[in-house]
């Protein structure tokens, strides 16, 4: 959906002979004036279709160093909306309320502005989440540039459905979430709950796999249909460690498809669990309370088809609904408007 950015100035006060352009997706979509009259009629109807998702007020002291920061004939001040928020990940991969707004004037740097430079976002997320407003800077470092999110020289206001942000500066601005309430996961238990689960899933997919191989090597003598429940069993969990120890690499190739795809199989592998699981608790049922007259025809083939088959059946049914049931999956961290992400449902 295309946003629309409404410009106000505090106080009627305007700026002549400049110009101010808005850009979605760094396209212009007006070149409009000041000093001129409103936009054309066309324009109109095209900026009619727009959400007013955003609003700027820019402070009349903005002008008082006019001379220093524009020049009024030839300068302009540039609105851009990021949509994508990919370019403006940080290491944390921090949460962002629906998009990252630039203003800039050109190549100049403009900060501690007397009066705040005001922006207003619209808010479509949860009360579960607390609103920050911030800005993106930009880190030096050697030969590449690196930035992470800051919130210096910037406040916040909540109201019911609007985040206010006033800064003193002009750069990229946008709204960080982070989740409301008391329970909050801990970045120290956050690293040690990754280490534990990292190696015990290798020590469960090792034992799992060894299992499987000896089922393979010694299956002459192991026809039992219990053995054989055990082993599918052990595949599937075999699966589901490796799935979930590999999630946290392909998660941070930030590749959307991949995500979706690893996604999709983890879910798969832990269903697959779940189903074997219940078809060892039938089996035991069948053994041990019914014991006479339980013959089943193609018994193990009917299992397998129970086992391996229904788990399929079920995410078709989840992709055909929509396939941004899965994705990135963010677990944000105590005290900091940061995140954890791996590969997982999402809705």
């Amino acid at each position: 959906m295309t946003l629309l950015i409404q410009l106000k100035l505090q106080h009627g006060v305007t700026i002549p002979l400049m110009s101010v352009s808005l850009h979605h997706w760094q396209t212009s979509l007006v070149k409009h004036p000041w000093n001129q009259q409103p936009v054309s009629p066309l324009h109109q109807r095209n900026l009619s279709t727009l959400d007013p998702a955003i609003k700027i007020e820019l402070p009349p002291t903005l002008l008082h160093n006019r001379n220093n920061h524009f020049n009024t004939t030839t300068s302009r001040i540039s609105f851009t909306i990021y949509k994508n928020t990919s370019l403006f990940q940080d290491k944390n991969q921090s949460n962002i309320l629906n998009n990252v707004i630039g203003i800039r004037v050109r190549n100049r740097s403009i900060d501690n502005l007397t009066d705040p430079v005001t922006i207003v976002f619209n808010k479509t997320s949860s009360e579960k989440f607390i609103p920050k407003c911030v800005f993106w800077e930009f880190e030096q470092n050697e030969n590449t540039s690196i930035g992470h999110w800051n919130d210096s020289g910037c406040t916040t206001e909540n109201t019911e459905n609007e985040t206010i942000c006033r800064c003193n500066h002009l750069t990229f601005f946008a709204v960080l979430l982070q989740i409301d309430g008391s329970q909050h996961l801990d970045e120290k238990i956050l690293k040690s709950l990754t280490y534990i689960t990292q190696i015990g899933c290798g020590i469960s997919a090792i034992f799992t796999a060894i299992t499987v191989i000896l089922h393979f090597i010694l299956r002459k003598r192991q026809k039992e249909c219990s053995i054989q429940i055990h082993v599918n069993l052990s595949a599937a969990l075999f699966l589901l460690n490796v799935n979930f120890f590999a999630n946290s690499w392909f998660t941070s190739l930030n590749i959307v498809s991949l995500c979706k795809a690893t996604a999709v199989f983890l879910h798969y592998s832990l269903l697959c669990s779940f189903t074997w699981m219940g078809i060892e608790a039938f089996h035991l049922y069948i053994m041990l309370v019914k014991v006479f007259n339980t013959y089943i025809k193609c018994y193990m083939l009917k299992l397998c088809l129970v086992g391996w088959a229904i788990p399929v059946a079920v995410l078709i049914i989840i992709i055909g609904v929509s396939t941004d049931n899965y994705g990135r999956y963010s677990i944000l961290v105590n005290n900091k408007y940061s995140s954890t992400a791996m590969c997982w449902i999402t809705n």
